[in-house]
Protein backbone atom coordinates (compact mmCIF):
# COMPACT_ATOMS: atom_id res chain seq x y z
CA UNK A 1 0.00 0.00 0.00
CA UNK A 2 2.82 2.50 0.48
CA UNK A 3 4.20 2.20 -3.09
CA UNK A 4 0.93 2.76 -4.27
CA UNK A 5 0.74 5.70 -2.06
CA UNK A 6 4.32 7.07 -3.30
CA UNK A 7 3.08 6.26 -7.21
CA UNK A 8 0.28 8.07 -6.59
CA UNK A 9 1.40 11.56 -4.89
CA UNK A 10 5.03 11.65 -6.13
CA UNK A 11 4.60 10.53 -9.67
CA UNK A 12 1.63 11.76 -10.73
CA UNK A 13 0.05 14.22 -8.48
CA UNK A 14 3.68 16.71 -7.56
CA UNK A 15 4.72 17.34 -10.81
CA UNK A 16 1.02 18.25 -11.96
CA UNK A 17 0.95 20.84 -9.01
CA UNK A 18 4.39 22.00 -9.77
CA UNK A 19 3.39 22.43 -13.33
CA UNK A 20 0.45 24.15 -12.07
CA UNK A 21 1.94 26.32 -9.71
CA UNK A 22 4.96 27.12 -12.44
CA UNK A 23 2.46 28.72 -14.61
CA UNK A 24 0.70 30.31 -11.78
CA UNK A 25 3.74 32.47 -11.24
CA UNK A 26 4.32 33.06 -15.39
CA UNK A 27 0.85 33.93 -16.03
CA UNK A 28 0.50 37.02 -13.13
CA UNK A 29 -0.56 35.11 -10.58
CA UNK A 30 -3.83 34.31 -11.95
CA UNK A 31 -5.08 30.91 -11.24
CA UNK A 32 -7.93 30.78 -13.52
CA UNK A 33 -5.39 31.39 -16.83
CA UNK A 34 -3.04 29.35 -15.12
CA UNK A 35 -5.76 26.29 -15.26
CA UNK A 36 -6.18 27.03 -19.08
CA UNK A 37 -2.67 27.37 -19.83
CA UNK A 38 -1.40 24.41 -18.16
CA UNK A 39 -4.48 22.29 -19.76
CA UNK A 40 -3.28 23.45 -23.20
CA UNK A 41 0.23 22.78 -22.89
CA UNK A 42 -1.31 19.38 -21.16
CA UNK A 43 -3.02 18.45 -24.17
CA UNK A 44 -0.41 19.47 -26.96
CA UNK A 45 2.02 17.33 -24.68
CA UNK A 46 -0.06 14.00 -24.36
CA UNK A 47 -1.62 14.81 -28.53
CA UNK A 48 1.28 12.42 -29.54
CA UNK A 49 -0.34 9.78 -27.35
CA UNK A 50 -3.67 9.84 -28.10
CA UNK A 51 -3.33 10.38 -31.96
CA UNK A 52 -3.25 6.61 -32.65
CA UNK A 53 -6.45 6.04 -30.76
CA UNK A 54 -8.20 8.59 -32.30
CA UNK A 55 -7.14 7.00 -35.97
CA UNK A 56 -8.58 3.86 -34.91
CA UNK A 57 -11.69 4.86 -33.15
CA UNK A 58 -12.39 6.85 -36.78
CA UNK A 59 -11.79 3.57 -38.70
CA UNK A 60 -14.25 1.70 -36.10
CA UNK A 61 -16.87 4.61 -37.31
CA UNK A 62 -16.28 4.10 -40.87
CA UNK A 63 -17.36 0.40 -40.31
CA UNK A 64 -20.09 0.76 -38.25
CA UNK A 65 -22.72 0.32 -40.94
CA UNK A 66 -20.85 -2.69 -42.40
CA UNK A 67 -20.85 -4.51 -38.73
CA UNK A 68 -24.50 -3.22 -38.14
CA UNK A 69 -25.71 -5.18 -41.88
CA UNK A 70 -23.58 -8.44 -40.36
CA UNK A 71 -24.82 -8.26 -37.01
CA UNK A 72 -28.30 -8.03 -38.55
CA UNK A 73 -27.73 -10.94 -41.42
CA UNK A 74 -26.07 -13.24 -38.35
CA UNK A 75 -28.14 -12.21 -35.55
CA UNK A 76 -29.15 -16.08 -34.92
CA UNK A 77 -25.84 -17.10 -35.29
CA UNK A 78 -23.91 -17.54 -32.02
CA UNK A 79 -20.47 -18.34 -33.72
Amino acid sequence: MQILQFLWNDVLIRPLVNGLFIFYEFLGHNLGVAILGFGLVLRFVLNPLTKPYMASMKKMKDYEPQLAKLREKYKDDKK
